[in-house]
């Protein structure tokens, strides 16, 4: 059965817990730039609540330059080794390469060198996610976000390139709506698709009961594309607690 989870900090594990959900997504940036104390800290919260973060987002921070002229994959794997060291400690089975900053493309570059450096970024970066037991899944963004990679099909596209079992794709429901892509492109991927995210198709709040959005349809797409992995809630909100459990309800009962 598909699990659900919900992307929150560490602190938050414990109202993760309490709603019912099967994990916790943490980013990934700001856990690699915690202090040792911060992080003890953070996996102490975690071990309390009994719950695990089985998926990061936020792979590369913008300082980081993967494509351009600059791009410099070198202090990229640095941050990598430490980083999803820490993640595999807290329990990371996926990776989420969002990153819209670090892969944004400068002005007059290559789309094709972009694409191209884009491969070997995660060429690079296989190896190391798969000596921690994870798995990267590309996370396509709407335009508003980053100029690269804006669809599942493109992000499937791109996980072809590298072709590594390590690599694949990610389908986030909210940026699929703005892009115009349908619950159908699941099925298209469905080898590659590795994670998934959702949120209110407008506003990108929590899932609510009325909100307009199709849950039932995504995990209808997601049984036909044979995927029994992971769902993260990934979207805004005024009460996290209040709200947090209201969307699980709601994805429990779109999902059956």
């Amino acid at each position: 059965m598909i699990r659900i989870g919900i992307c929150a900090s560490p602190d938050k594990a414990e109202a993760v817990r309490r709603a019912g959900y099967d994990y916790i997504e943490l980013n990934l940036s700001a856990t690699a730039a915690m202090t040792d104390g911060e992080f003890a800290r953070a996996k102490e919260s975690l071990a309390q609540a009994g719950i695990q973060a089985e998926a990061f987002n936020v792979m590369v921070p913008p300082q980081y330059h993967l494509t351009g002229p600059e791009a410099d994959l070198d202090p990229v794997k640095d941050y990598l080794e430490k980083a999803l060291a820490r993640a595999a400690e807290l329990g990371c089975k996926v990776i989420v390469f969002g990153s819209g900053g670090a892969r944004r493309v400068p002005e007059r570059w290559s789309a094709f060198d972009a694409w191209t450096q884009l491969a070997d970024y995660l060429k690079m970066a296989a190896p190391i996610a798969r000596a921690n037991g994870i798995t990267i899944a590309i996370e396509p963004l709407r335009k508003q976000e980053t100029n690269i990679i804006h669809t599942v099909k493109e992000g499937a596209a791109l996980a072809a390139m590298v072709d590594d079992p390590h690599v694949g794709v990610l389908g986030d429901t909210y940026h699929m709506y703005a892009e115009g892509e349908p619950f159908s492109a699941f099925v298209e991927a469905r080898e590659r698709l590795r994670h998934v995210h959702t949120a209110e198709n407008v506003t990108r709040a929590f899932p609510s009961r009325g909100d307009g959005t199709d849950y039932a349809g995504m995990f209808r797409a997601l049984n036909e594309a044979g995927y029994d992995s992971r769902v993260s809630v990934e979207g805004a909100c005024k009460d996290f607690d209040a709200e947090a459990a209201a969307a699980l309800d709601v994805l429990r009962q779109a999902r059956g």
